[in-house]
């Protein structure tokens, strides 16, 4: 079994990313000796201990910013790919609101949260384009999704038995009901450290327009490297999560209602 270790970004201009990065049990064993032999180069947290957040190194600034093609530099060492999902809370307010129910005021409850939103769109993503990068992971290899603990996390437990009973039934979903996502501490676990350094390196790409697969990026006054591809994208758009929330609606709508898009009302 793979594991992929996930952490979430988020910025002020609405840019969400989970992110983070896939390897087995036994690479990640050898990645997290190397990685805690460098947190010494990693600045204080607000604990005064030295464990490594992408947001703390560009708030520390100046020449430790000097530090991250060292860890960068672990991640490529150790692990299979890595892997970013992206979605803009503005395309989720409006994939929203433009599902409609004649006579109905729809309320989308638990799904206003971009946090939840984004795990359930991240894992659609994930599992069901599985065969579209089976040149970095193979299709019929089982991966356990390891998420940085958050207090969403009972929620999101429920919702993962929600997402499995929407699939089509078939060995995938089987295989699926077998890993369900699990919340770890990223001081306890350093594979979670790995997955902000991705998390706060695509977002703070993507914040100015850069690819978070470019080879070299300029932080504050220094070109850091990029040494941690290849990367599977997955790119959430308004359309597809108007899609999704359609289908979820028509689902829960009792007997004789009808729903739909009012960017494509014969959809």
């Amino acid at each position: 079994m793979l594991h992929a270790f996930i952490d979430d970004s988020r910025s002020k201009g609405g840019v969400f990313v989970l992110a983070g990065a896939i390897a087995s049990a036994e690479s990640w064993a050898k990645f997290s000796l190397d990685w805690d032999e460098i947190l010494p180069l990693a600045p204080l947290d607000q604990d005064g201990n030295r464990n490594f957040g992408f947001h703390d190194v560009l708030r520390a600034g100046g020449e430790t910013v000097q530090n991250l093609p060292a860890f960068a530099q672990v991640i490529a060492r150790h692990i299979k790919c890595t892997v970013v999902f992206t979605m803009h809370v503005d395309d989720l307010v409006r994939a929203q609101s433009r599902i409609q129910a004649p006579s109905m005021h729809l309320q989308w409850g638990d799904y206003e949260n971009p946090y939840l939103a984004a795990f359930v769109f991240f894992l659609e993503g994930f599992h069901n384009q599985r065969n579209g990068f089976s040149a970095v992971i193979d299709p019929t290899e089982d991966v356990e999704v390891i998420f940085d603990d958050q207090s969403e996390k009972t929620l999101i437990r429920k919702t993962w038995d929600e997402f499995l009973n929407a699939q089509a039934p078939g060995a995938e979903v089987e295989r699926l009901g077998k890993v369900p996502p699990r919340f770890l501490d990223d001081r306890k676990f350093l594979p979670l450290q790995a997955a902000d350094f991705i998390a706060g390196w695509s977002r703070y790409c993507l914040e100015r327009g850069i690819h978070p697969a470019k080879k070299f990026v300029k932080i504050g006054n220094f070109e850091v490297e990029n040494k941690f591809t290849p990367m599977i994208r997955l790119d959430m758009t308004e359309d597809h999560m108007a899609k999704f929330f359609l289908a979820m609606t028509r689902r829960n709508l009792p007997a004789g209602r009808c729903a739909f898009d009012t960017k494509h009302p014969s959809s």
